[in-house]
């Protein structure tokens, strides 16, 4: 039980208060932070939810025209929020390594060393809170690739959904169901026909070998 009170201590040690969120999240590690730690998990469910209603329904053409203008527009403002997000997280890590240069500066100033330009850059890059920023950063970049990878989509669905109505209209859908059935009856036919044949064969075969 002790040991696993000391591993549990351990673990909180490394862990730290995030300054944007409040949450408790994990220092970086040797590989460094995860960008898809800090992704949002809601914004992943509200992508699929949106992916799951790109499902075109042919029978339903036109509630998927009327749903169209409104799915886009929501896809469209999600996307300038991401653009948003990933503009300010940017800025972040400018800010973050502004003030750690900084810091580095002053404490080997306080402590009489002396540190070079290149002495100064590595530490900043080593650091957990740029590392952390940097995490957010490419998390909100991902983001962002994702909603533009559905608006552009949702673009492409317009247009998909403009030649089908234009087949509607043509009476594609209704010719195609036609020939489907012309096709089925066809086949009926022709196995009907080489049923009667085999049945005829049979009886020509058990004839012969009767009058033997």
């Amino acid at each position: 039980m002790k040991t696993k009170r000391a591993h549990l201590n351990r673990r909180e040690r490394e862990d730290a208060l995030d300054e944007d969120t409040g949450e408790v999240v994990p220092r970086a590690s040797k590989q460094g932070t995860r960008s898809k730690d800090y992704f949002n998990s809601a914004v992943q469910l509200e992508i699929g939810h949106l992916e799951q209603q790109m499902i075109i329904d042919k029978d339903g053409l036109d509630e998927c025209l009327v749903q169209q203008p409104v799915l886009y527009s929501k896809v469209s403002q999600e996307y300038a929020v991401a653009v948003s997000r990933r503009d300010e997280q940017k800025d972040r890590v400018k800010q973050v390594e502004a003030h750690l240069s900084l810091q580095f500066r002053q404490d080997t100033l306080v402590k009489g060393e002396k540190a070079t330009e290149k002495t100064i850059e590595a530490m900043v890059l080593t650091s957990d809170e740029r590392t952390r920023a940097v995490a957010k950063y490419n998390a909100s970049t991902l983001e962002l690739e994702m909603w533009q990878a559905l608006k552009e989509a949702y673009q492409q669905r317009a247009y998909a959904l403009k030649d089908l109505a234009g087949l509607y209209v043509a009476g594609y859908f209704g010719s195609a169901a036609v020939h489907g059935n012309a096709a089925r009856t066809m086949q009926e036919r022709d196995a009907n026909v080489a049923k009667v044949a085999m049945n005829e064969a049979r009886r020509n075969r058990d004839n012969r070998e009767g009058r033997k």
